[in-house]
């Protein structure tokens, strides 16, 4: 049954048992095809609907913060449009969001979609989605086409991978589709262990966020893997630690994405305030260049005028001095009567002889 005795909807197989008086020893035994762990509980009816309440709350404090950064990571897709964010989108909805939602079997509480695909089938097809997109996403956010031009060819060896292992879980019944799936997560985990070790080697930047949020998801992957194969026992961290690894991982990827856009808006911010005072220093230098010129073309308009009048001044002299020459050419300097010159050139102007 899927309801409570209060008839509230839970994710869990609940099954009520009747214990006959004077018996006090029974035998439960379960089996199933699938990996995952299905531990047994006893319990009242009062400390079931506890149960249900304390659950409902774990998985409101796990997906809260999965939906808030999707809703962050949507938000920087718009602002940034760039293909590392729509890949780290797609990377929380099909690995934060719906993975964890499937595992915990959400769809089957809030929609009714109880069935086998649904309960199982589909679980070795997200977990081929996820690594896909984490694969496009790594590479993005280590940029890797740069740093690592090699790796970065491998890569789309890991991306190809995927596809086909995705193919696959569509077609293979599920027991070969999850081991097919879980080997396939393997290969990309190794292949990206070592592009870090040479990314470490070079001292990029953003190798150490990476191993740092990576490894908490990658953690808490291999505790619940511990569980679900008997190597640690059953309890309250083993059997949440792949979500809260997951949910580390989800915030510090975001935290590591905001300050690098916040470091790339300061540098940018540099950069104009850089061309900024670069155009203001340049347009000083152009204001004094024109006031120079402005100074300099009144100081020669001033000696144009200046000789202009010196020159004025000069001709003026110049002709009372030839009047003055002439006046005295033509009269006799002791009588200062007409002489014989002005005589001679008053005929020639009247054409005698």
């Amino acid at each position: 049954e899927q309801t409570g005795s209060l008839g509230l909807p839970n994710r869990f197989f609940a099954f009520p048992i009747t214990v006959p008086p004077g018996q006090n020893t029974y035998y439960l035994s379960v089996e199933s095809k699938d990996s995952l762990a299905i531990p047994l509980y006893i319990s009242s009816n009062s400390a079931f609907q506890t149960a249900l309440y304390w659950d409902a709350l774990g998985l409101a404090s796990y997906f809260g913060p999965v939906l808030t950064n999707i809703l962050f990571a949507l938000f920087m897709l718009v602002q940034l449009r760039d293909r590392e964010m729509l890949f780290y989108t797609a990377c929380l909805v099909v690995n934060h969001l719906t993975f964890f939602a499937l595992m915990e079997r959400v769809p089957q509480v809030l929609f009714g979609w109880d069935s086998l695909f649904m309960n199982r089938d589909i679980i070795a097809i997200n977990v081929c989605l996820s690594i896909l997109m984490f694969t496009l996403f790594a590479r993005e956010f280590l940029n890797l086409k740069v740093t690592l031009p090699w790796a970065f060819r491998w890569s789309r060896g890991a991306v190809v991978l995927m596809l086909i292992t995705l193919v696959l879980a569509t077609q293979l019944p599920h027991f070969y589709s999850i081991t097919l799936a879980s080997l396939s997560c393997m290969v990309v985990a190794l292949f990206y262990s070592y592009v870090v070790v040479h990314l470490l080697i070079q001292k990029q930047p953003n190798t150490g966020r990476f191993i740092t949020a990576w490894g908490f998801g990658l953690m808490g992957a291999m505790i619940y893997a511990g569980k679900v194969w008997n190597l640690l026992p059953v309890n309250f961290f083993t059997s949440y630690a792949w979500h809260m690894g997951s949910l580390a991982e989800a915030i510090l990827f975001s935290l590591s994405i905001a300050n690098r856009a916040a470091q790339e808006r300061q540098h940018k911010l540099d950069a104009q305030n850089k061309l900024i005072f670069k155009e203001q220093a340049l347009r000083a230098t152009q204001e004094k260049l024109l006031q120079a010129e402005s100074e300099a073309k009144k100081e020669l308009e001033l000696q144009v005028r200046e000789r202009t009048q010196d020159l004025s001044r000069l001709l003026a002299r110049l002709k009372s001095e030839n009047k003055w020459l002439e006046e005295l050419s033509i009269n006799d300097a002791l009588t200062q009567v007409r002489n014989r010159r002005f005589f001679g050139s008053e005929e020639q102007k009247s054409g005698g002889y």
